[in-house]
């Protein structure tokens, strides 16, 4: 009778420690449980042309320094997608063809979606592991930038009521232990998707415009904006050695060059292309990589709406060749994707 009363006493107390769990929060205080903070991942994405279509490959590797697995990866749709790429052992989660147009698709391990409490899902991407690639396939839209999110897993503390411990990141805690430890270390409820995953972007599919009026206009001012993100998400590196502020003020450098002639340009033996193109104030600080690629857009933008569809597909050629230049050097693979192929959608629309 005793011992059933203390393992009442002792059940009673580790759910009035869990509620605790829930209704205390601390900013500052030592995390007892994973929690974002300790989820770590790189997201890596490789865009190909396939029979004329696109393919969006992605993989994720976990830090070696994190402290949960991935449970769940979805990534922002905003595309017509053909197929679904998905690892083995993992489940592509909620993805219906030709309804999934600017919603998310999503991948989780395991046999069901399910969360077990005690065992991790199966083939789940462990600290220091790279997923298999997964993705979407055969889209027919440019790439454009949307969001991923990440979510972690970790096992809830476990009650063992024979030996009258709760067991907790491999640990053991009498009922006064486990109360302190609620009280001075509080932390929201390990597996709450509300609180436990990270998030950033990559490249997905876009529906491609079917209005050939906004090709010329709204179509590249948005790729003009998604340049400007590209460099925020640092996608666009500078080039230290030639990124001078100054370059380009006076009648010209050493060399004879022409004021804002632009490295980048003379490399592509383009001796005077976007000469006449200002740049604004938002962008005099961006990479000179960057700066070249607005000059262009911004030249095939005017070209294009005034008619002159030759000249404005000659710039178009140019910075296919520049980006081919840059990648893996100034252009991660986003930022390469990003423009090539939203520049030979515009070639060939053109």
């Amino acid at each position: 009778m005793r011992m059933n009363m203390s393992r009442k006493l002792f059940s009673l107390l580790f759910l009035i420690t869990a509620q605790m769990f829930l209704w205390i929060g601390s900013s500052d205080s030592q995390e007892i449980f994973p929690s974002q903070k300790e989820l770590s991942v790189i997201f890596r994405v490789n865009v190909e042309r396939n029979t004329g279509k696109l393919d969006y490959l992605y993989t994720l590797s976990s830090s070696p320094q994190s402290k949960q697995i991935v449970y769940l990866i979805a990534i922002e749709n905003r595309g017509d997608i053909g197929t679904v790429k998905t690892p083995r052992l993992w489940r592509e989660g909620g993805y219906i063809k030709g309804s999934r147009a600017n919603k998310v698709v999503s991948w989780f391990p395991g046999q069901d979606r399910r969360v077990d409490v005690l065992e991790a899902p199966i083939n789940s991407i462990e600290p220091g592991q790279t997923s298999e690639v997964f993705g979407v396939l055969g889209v027919n839209g440019p790439p454009t930038i949307v969001s991923w999110r990440v979510e972690g897993w970790t096992p809830v503390p476990i009650l063992d009521e024979d030996r009258g411990v709760i067991i907790s990141g491999g640990k053991e805690y009498n009922a006064k232990e486990w109360a302190d430890t609620i009280m001075n270390h509080p932390n929201t409820m390990p597996n709450n998707p509300d609180e436990n995953f990270v998030r950033g972007f990559t490249l997905g599919p876009s529906k491609p415009p079917t209005d050939p009026s906004i090709l010329c206009d709204t179509f590249i001012l948005d790729l003009i904006s998604q340049v400007r993100e590209a460099v925020s998400q640092g996608w666009i590196k500078h080039d230290l050695r030639k990124d001078d502020d100054n370059r380009g003020k006076g009648k010209g450098d050493e060399k004879g060059v022409k004021k804002g002639q632009d490295d980048d340009d003379r490399r592509d033996g383009d001796d005077h292309a976007d000469d006449d193109v200002e740049m604004g104030e938002k962008d005099k600080g961006l990479p000179g990589v960057a700066k070249s690629i607005i000059k262009k857009l911004t030249k095939v933008r005017r070209e294009c709406t005034r008619g002159k569809l030759g000249t404005a597909r000659e710039k178009l050629r140019a910075l296919i060749k520049q980006v081919n230049a840059q990648r893996g050097k100034h252009l991660t693979e986003e930022a390469y994707a990003l423009i090539k192929f939203n520049a030979e959608f515009l070639l060939e629309k053109l």
